[in-house]
């Protein structure tokens, strides 16, 4: 999620802004503060609703405003690459900044060029220029491309982000033959698509890239049943020497818990030697398909980096 934080705060007082701030908190590895940013956007694996409307009560249920549901692949990519653009450019809250923000501003934020006080972004200004499609292309060929795009994924090939923080590390990953989500329910659940014989590219955020290939052996379980070879025995993870910090953070909590799922590692690389280059596909999903062109133009490429034989 990438919005201007200030804004967000500062439209709101009393209870409603104590809990926009504990979500802030409950969220910084995967919420961006953009100054400034005034896009409404929502984005899904293969859809994207592009709009006026402030994602509020009062934006979504009282005001007139208008939408646009896009499931044309050429658009849904260009928006994407502007949200991998926006969010690689912008950065984590500095939580104590954030605190330092409450204090400093207590009343309705007033307008942008009277405010003195800011929280850090270095986020430049990002444009996108959506093209609409040429006039002597129909909407519904442009459906029979789509769905012969769908038709034709290999259906075992996922892409799979790895935000790494204080709960998941990728040296971890690699060295006990894992990829894992967690924090909240809408986050691990992603892992649920990934099947025995499924295989996956490992992407990593934040300029990156992706660092590695392997097949799915077992569905997710939560991190407290996940075990490990180490020392010529199967052990829990939790009691192996881990570079995560708090990866037991919520091992009892089911919907909050780390879920694991066990890869075979094909080919995987260090954080230092991921490779990356411009047009190849992202996604700020954990978990999605590999089929748009996109997509399979990126397998082609990582096949040849990892010495994949298909």
């Amino acid at each position: 999620m990438i919005s201007d934080v200030e804004a967000w705060l500062g439209a709101f007082q009393g209870k409603v802004r104590e809990d926009i701030f504990n979500f802030i908190i409950d969220n910084k590895y995967n919420i961006h503060h953009y100054r400034n940013l005034h896009a409404k956007v929502i984005l899904g694996d293969n859809l994207c609703l592009v709009g006026s409307a402030n994602l509020t009560a009062m934006g979504i249920t009282q005001r007139l405003e208008m939408s646009i549901l896009l499931d044309e692949n050429n658009h849904i990519n260009e928006i994407r690459e502007w949200f991998e653009h926006s969010w690689s450019s912008s950065g984590e809250i500095n939580i104590p900044e954030l605190k330092d923000y409450i204090k400093k501003n207590t009343t309705i934020t007033p307008r942008l060029e009277e405010q003195n006080s800011y929280l850090n972004s270095d986020a430049p200004i990002i444009k996108s220029k959506i093209l609409p499609e040429p006039k002597n292309l129909k909407k519904k060929a442009s459906k029979s491309n789509a769905k012969e795009s769908d038709e034709v994924w290999n259906g075992r090939d996922f892409y799979v982000n790895i935000g790494e923080g204080r709960h998941r590390n990728w040296d971890d990953c690699r060295k006990y033959g894992f990829i894992s989500a967690g924090s909240e329910k809408k986050h691990s659940r992603h892992l649920e698509r990934l099947l025995s014989g499924s295989r996956i590219f490992v992407y990593i955020p934040k300029k990156i890239g992706y660092v590695g290939v392997g097949l799915v052996t077992d569905t997710a379980v939560r991190v407290k049943d996940f075990t490990v070879l180490f020392n010529g025995q199967q052990v829990p993870i939790l009691d192996v020497p881990l570079v995560a910090p708090k990866m037991d953070e919520y091992a009892d909590d089911l919907d909050k818990s780390e879920y694991l799922v066990r890869i075979e590692w094909i080919k995987t690389v260090p954080k230092s030697q991921a490779y990356w280059e411009k047009d190849l596909f992202a996604n700020p999903n954990i978990v999605c398909e590999m089929k748009s062109i996109e997509s399979r133009l990126t397998i082609e490429k990582l096949s040849q980096y990892f010495g994949l034989n298909d």
